[in-house]
């Protein structure tokens, strides 16, 4: 049966551009709004998306020469587990970073976290855990970061809706608009369910990038949706993507360039129960 809930294509795709950042970039310290287990479960019969990556990339020249492969190369042997976002970020960025702030609803996620950084050798103080609204403690979090180390930041917001305001009174998206207009490399995780809702979102995301004056902040859209359509929705995201802001262009650029490579390695794949399970990438600088 297909993974539902980690190391889907939406996971995938989101770890490639993130791991990117990891690499070149190389932020001392690290957000993270919504963040799941480091370490999950992984099912075998899976074959789509993560999976799906550490099968065949070993045997792919360019895929293997990825920053995301780099990073998730010692899990290859491990069949039983698939890694999260904050697992990716520990294991890229190590025990010389500056700070790690994971936020989230999911205490045994964040248990999930603190034990994987012991695993990984970074030190627990550098390591915090929140079980709080992730919006409103980045928001806080953005107000009293240095000006000094804003450059030296990465955010990574990835909330299932991005327009739901939360308790912080702000939704995710306003968020990300005020971590970048702050001048902190920041991430927006996003997704849509048809070519109709993937237009309204792109609208709402340009509309709040209007708003806010956020303009000249080396904005980049990755987007990624299977190209088969069907009445019945399938057991993963159809569509997902990342809003990038003041991220590296040498970033962006290697990761547009990976993204390609990447959808060319789904085709003939199936998901399970459901069809046809190649996608199609597209980005732009915005």
């Amino acid at each position: 049966m297909l993974a539902t809930r980690a190391g889907t294509l939406a996971d995938l795709f989101k770890q490639l551009v993130l791991a990117n950042a990891f690499a070149i970039q190389r932020p001392a310290e690290y957000w993270e709004s919504h963040a799941q287990a480091a370490i999950s479960p992984a099912d075998p019969s899976d074959q789509h998306g993560v999976n799906r990556f550490l099968k065949v990339a070993p045997g792919n020249f360019d895929l293997a020469h990825t920053a995301l492969y780099r990073i998730l190369e010692p899990l290859r042997k491990r069949k039983d587990v698939i890694a999260g976002t904050s697992w990716l970020a520990m294991r890229a960025l190590g025990k010389d970073a500056r700070r790690f702030l994971f936020c989230g609803q999911d205490a045994a996620a964040l248990q999930s976290i603190l034990a994987e950084c012991r695993s990984l050798n970074i030190l627990e103080t550098k390591v915090e855990c929140i079980q709080e609204d992730g919006v409103a403690l980045l928001r806080g979090a953005t107000m009293v970061l240095s000006e000094h180390w804003t450059a030296s930041t990465l955010a990574f917001i990835d909330a299932p809706q991005i327009e739901a305001v939360t308790d912080a009174g702000i939704s995710p998206l306003e968020l990300w608009c005020e971590i970048a207009n702050r001048g902190i490399p920041a991430m927006l995780g996003f997704g849509f369910s048809d070519t109709a809702s993937r237009i309204a979102v792109r609208r709402r995301i340009m509309e709040a990038v209007q708003k806010t004056h956020l303009t000249g902040r080396k904005m980049f859209r990755f987007e990624g949706s299977l190209t088969q359509t069907s009445e019945v929705a399938p057991p993963i995201p159809w569509g997902f993507g990342v809003m990038c802001a003041n991220v590296p262009d040498a970033a962006t650029t290697t990761a547009d360039r990976e993204c390609f490579m990447l959808q060319s390695s789904f085709a003939g794949t199936t998901i399970e129960g459901w069809g046809d399970g190649m996608w199609k990438y597209f980005g732009e600088a915005c």
